[in-house]
């Protein structure tokens, strides 16, 4: 039997010791300019870019079609994504759970709303690989994360609206206030 974890590139990890671990990655878009957040992203040339670019940018989830490709000979499979309240990751991969089932009904596949990212996401892809060494049944790994995942809360801090005013989120004149004040922004998600 293979026990995968797989999980977007938001966890920040493209390797996970002792375990069969695969990261799905997010794109990120600037005009003419893609990034595709795996081990070979530049992320020196992605925030210098970021930063001196004055159009709208844009992230996109990993499709379907990744998905699947990364459940791939798995037997039983454990998906946490960043919260589907910042993004279609979790729509998608719960889209590829059900086409994949079709033609491989005895697979197991739960997928996690994480309700965060980044640190916190890296912590729950590491709490479902500390229980699946246990050898604890599919079952019990799920209903345990999942209760691992109520107990986590996203906090984050923002030193520049650049990027939000540029996608139209907040106002011009208020990201370039918060910029030449030093304002840093500290912000969580809502329950």
């Amino acid at each position: 039997m293979i026990r995968r974890i797989v999980c977007d590139s938001s966890c920040d990890l493209t390797q996970l010791d002792n375990a069969d671990f695969v990261s799905v990655p997010l794109t990120i878009t600037a005009g003419e300019n893609d990034w595709t957040d795996n081990a070979d992203l530049n992320v020196r040339d992605m925030l210098d870019t970021l930063s001196s670019f004055r159009g709208p940018s844009h992230t996109a989830c990993p499709g379907t079609g990744l998905w699947l490709n990364a459940f791939e000979g798995a037997d039983e499979i454990y998906v946490p994504v960043i919260t589907g309240a910042l993004s279609g990751a979790y729509n998608a991969a719960m889209n590829a759970r059900a086409i994949y089932l079709e033609s491989h009904p005895n697979c197991r596949i739960h997928v996690f709303d994480s309700l965060t990212t980044g640190p916190a996401l890296r912590l729950i892809v590491e709490k479902i690989n500390e229980l699946a060494q246990k050898k604890l049944p599919f079952e019990r790994i799920c209903a345990d994360v999942e209760a691992y995942i109520k107990s986590t809360r996203l906090f984050f801090v923002l030193r520049s609206l650049h990027n939000m005013a540029q996608n139209g989120r907040v106002s011009k004149a208020v990201a370039a206030a918060v910029g030449v004040l030093g304002i840093r922004i500290l912000g969580t998600a809502s329950p």
